[in-house]
């Protein structure tokens, strides 16, 4: 978050707001399905915005990995990783998918 102008406003930059509402979509109401292509257009603005978002990159590869797209999954937790190496959780959600494949080299 960010504290804007002399009014001390608190303000969330708009890439924090894409993540969320990326979020937000993937996460349905009981009895409801989620709109998935919805959340991949505000995950996709979200690290178009801030490509150094490393928590955007982590959770639409999670987003994708539980709906079945490793292959997605895969190259969006590469792409996060190559912006943020130091990112514990992405590497963290990388290697679950990889161990889930097998590949353990």
């Amino acid at each position: 978050m960010v504290f804007y102008g002399r009014c001390n406003k608190l303000v969330f930059p708009p890439f924090q707001i894409l993540a969320a509402s990326a979020l937000a979509e993937a996460m349905s109401a009981r009895g409801v399905p989620p709109d998935l292509e919805k959340s991949r257009e505000f995950f996709k603005e979200a690290v178009l915005l801030d490509p150094f978002h490393a928590h955007a990159w982590q959770t639409w590869g999670v987003h994708e990995f539980r709906n079945g797209n490793e292959a997605i999954a895969r190259g969006l937790f590469q792409k996060g990783l190559n912006n943020c190496p130091s990112h514990g959780p992405l590497w963290q959600a990388c290697g679950v998918l990889e161990g889930e494949d097998g590949n353990f080299d």
